[in-house]
């Protein structure tokens, strides 16, 4: 198997498919005939071309890429050529676009009213092919069914989340993630799953995104899990997001010293949730001092 995925892999990724090809190119660009400016301009290009490279050929930065973004697509289930674009290959469109010609990944257009306002014109997911190639390099496969790897009813949800876990890598504010099926895998029972979770050298931060007001047992419920999550020591930090003001401005409140958080419970009958009358949970300074509450801008592609 492993054999023949990679020869497999060898076909389909080829050297002008990726910035290893144009950064050979550059190294080859003769300054006869330009200007001080230019000259310089090129200097640095071949510069950036040979970080790039890293005396690897341009092939090998191929398959290091082509590898890159197989493995992204199949860890969170399905992205958006922009976001792995964005990621892999320095902004400039056309790498995904490639994978989906060469058989690698399937592209499907955003329908109906998914298209409007601030989404994706379309998002991608890993074919067959793809799937073994990624399949036969995991000690720990997680299985991949690409009818069932997009939730188009939060699929904005999804996508932003992506990017914010994307960009803190770019930034080196981590240094890997746990993306929902990683996490979905190894989730305990009775446990709230974060969204994504960032990992760096000495920490394990839950990230969450609210794009909606939560109903108010689902609000104490979220409160009560990131709390908990906190003492058990299953996290080093907790950050929220919200686009929302108001949604924002709760989370602060119900994370402040001293705040309690209403607990709720079953009736006797087990069929409704009541609030209990005895118990409550008290925020201490140490889990607010771990929790951090940001309105973020609306304009989440940017």
């Amino acid at each position: 198997m492993h054999l023949f995925c990679m020869r497999a892999l060898f076909l389909y990724v080829t050297p002008d498919n990726v910035l290893g090809a144009h950064a050979e190119r550059d190294l080859r660009m003769q300054s006869k005939g330009r200007t001080a400016q230019q000259q310089a301009a090129a200097a640095l290009g071949r510069e950036a071309a040979r970080r790039v490279l890293r005396g690897r050929s341009p092939r090998e930065v191929g398959r290091e890429k082509t590898f890159a973004a197989l493995n992204l697509v199949y860890d969170w289930g399905f992205s958006a050529p922009r976001l792995i674009d964005e990621h892999l290959h320095h902004g400039r469109a056309g790498f995904t676009a490639r994978l989906v010609k060469q058989g690698l990944l399937e592209q499907y257009p955003l329908p109906g009213l998914g298209r409007f306002g601030d989404l994706p014109a379309s998002v991608v997911t890993l074919t067959g092919m793809a799937v073994e190639l990624v399949e036969a390099h995991r000690d720990a496969p997680m299985g991949y069914d690409g009818s069932r790897a997009i939730a188009w009813q939060q699929i904005r949800h999804d996508l932003w989340v992506q990017r914010i876990t994307l960009q803190r890598l770019r930034d080196g504010k981590a240094h890997g993630y746990l993306a929902p099926r990683q996490l979905a895998a190894k989730s305990l029972s009775g446990h709230k799953q974060p969204d994504a979770v960032w990992l760096q050298p000495d920490a394990r931060v839950a990230y969450e995104l609210e794009l909606s007001r939560k109903k108010p047992r689902e609000f104490d419920q979220t409160c009560q899990a990131i709390i908990r999550a906190l003492e058990a020591g299953r996290f080093t930090g907790v950050r929220v997001d919200s686009p929302v003001k108001a949604i924002v401005d709760a989370y602060k409140a119900a994370f402040s010293p001293g705040s309690k958080i209403t607990v709720w419970r079953r009736d006797d009958q087990r069929k409704n949730w009541i609030i209990s009358d005895k118990d409550s949970i008290a925020v201490s300074r140490d889990v607010v001092e771990r929790i951090h509450v940001l309105h973020v801008s609306a304009d989440w592609m940017r």
